[in-house]
């Protein structure tokens, strides 16, 4: 453990609030300390209004013990004042908190900001919110299904082609790492729009967009999209049942007491059809499941039949946090040039790390090639098994997306003649008396 990881140890040990309580006030605390340091240009520019800098994060520090807490709701209060957009998300209730456990939160992230692992980096604060998320997904096993690892959002860009200047949608957004993933990796969105699926991944969504200086829209609820059509589309639904917070644990606000989104994952993928606009491209992850099931076969019939399914990706097992579920990218595309789809085993790449499977850089790019260039015919063990199907053995395989039905035959190492494998075993062998030779050489010269 390194020393930010032991002093948020004695920040766990020594609060009295709940994990999710402190990880809500480490958020908000996160974004008053952005809002703070955030140059005079954005305030000229109206996107903020500051209320002065005697309610600026570091201005706590200034305070006597007992007046901290009264001095952080003041201060809340005057921001939401200057700036309506922060009514929700600064809005804290005061029968929750205590002096010892705001401090302990307020230090720690100063502590943060003056680690030596942060002095030569620009976007500290962005920094300092992932390392707090990395402690969220660590303490809160049941807040996986919200987020998206890094490598899984960039692949998925891949395949969306030149999203520069585009508006890009996710009507499942989690915490938001496909929507920052779009404004970070290769050609960037001029604007991102998502769905969060419940109050406390909203006030987490909205706060990571707003430290990476996004320009965004972030709603709540699906009816504020009602009808809009979209060029690119990304998603990644939540696999589970889990439903750790229906109302945010601090602010407790009653407009914003909105279960989280649930029904059949094929549910998903219809929102997304309904969604796209008439030149528009998706990438969703589905679990492997609803690629072959008989309840949803006429939801597969009907993509398959208005030509939208442009390639399906099956991935490794193990590739999302805390879940072993077996996973595919579907790409559908409304401008689809013909009637054939391309099918990519993936399922062997990745490295296996700590938490999950983790697809490497070189992963990334030998999928990616492997859908530019995929071949029917040829089968290539330097790449990964993919083939391209037409739209009528798909109907007549049942519209199973299961790619094991059209990969036949799996790629294989090239076979090796019976003298090379001979000739490998004896010299193995001449090589494993010469060591037999040399231990005993050696205890004879030892007894």
């Amino acid at each position: 453990m390194n020393d930010l990881d032991i002093e948020f140890e004695q920040l766990l040990k020594r609060s009295y609030l709940t994990r999710l309580y402190l990880f809500e006030l480490l958020f908000v605390l996160m974004l008053w300390k952005h809002l703070s340091e955030t140059s005079d240009n954005a305030f000229q520019n109206n996107k903020w209004h500051d209320p002065g800098r005697e309610f600026h994060f570091i201005s706590m520090g200034d305070c006597v013990d007992s007046n901290q807490v009264n001095f952080f709701y003041q201060s809340l209060d005057k921001w939401r004042k200057c700036n309506s957009q922060l009514n929700y998300v600064f809005y804290v209730d005061k029968s929750v908190l205590d002096q010892r456990s705001l401090f302990d939160a307020w230090k720690f992230l100063k502590l943060i900001t003056n680690s030596s692992q942060l002095l030569e980096i620009s976007n500290k604060n962005g920094v300092i919110l992932d390392k707090i998320i990395s402690f969220f997904r660590s303490e809160i096993p049941s807040a996986h299904e919200y987020f998206t690892p890094r490598d899984v959002s960039k692949l998925m860009n891949g395949f969306l082609g030149k999203i520069d200047g585009s508006i890009v949608f996710d009507p499942f957004c989690g915490s938001g790492d496909l929507l920052l993933a779009a404004l970070s990796d290769g050609p960037r969105a001029s604007k991102v729009v998502g769905v969060a699926q419940n109050s406390f991944v909203h006030k987490i969504a909205w706060i990571r967009l707003v430290v990476a200086n996004a320009s965004f829209s972030l709603f709540n609820n699906d009816e504020d999209v009602s009808g809009e059509k979209f060029n690119i589309i990304v998603a990644n639904p939540p696999f589970g049942k889990t439903d750790f917070s229906r109302r945010s644990p601090i602010s407790n606000e009653p407009g914003f007491d909105r279960p989280t989104i649930r029904g059949s994952k094929a549910t998903y993928l219809k929102d997304i059809m309904e969604y796209l606009s008439s030149s528009g491209i998706g990438a969703v992850i589905l679990p492997n499941g609803i690629l072959s099931d008989k309840i949803n076969y006429f939801l597969r019939k009907e993509i398959v039949e208005n030509n939208l399914l442009e390639a399906v990706i099956h991935l490794p097992k193990g590739l999302f946090y805390n879940t072993r579920v077996s996973t595919s990218l579907l790409i559908l595309n409304k401008t689809k040039k013909n009637n054939q789809t391309t099918f990519i085993d993936a399922s062997k790449l990745g490295l296996r790390s700590k938490d999950r499977i983790r697809l490497l850089e070189e992963d990334i790019r030998l999928i990616l090639n492997s859908y530019k260039n995929c071949d029917s015919q040829k089968k290539n063990w330097k790449t990964v098994n993919n083939r391209k199907v037409d739209s009528s053995t798909l109907s007549e395989n049942g519209f199973d997306f299961q790619i094991v039905r059209y990969n036949s035959t799996t790629a294989s190492p090239p076979r090796r003649k019976s003298k090379d494998i001979l000739a490998e075993c004896t010299s193995l062998d001449l090589e494993l008396v010469e060591i037999q030779k040399k231990i005993k050489r050696i205890m004879s010269s030892n007894s």
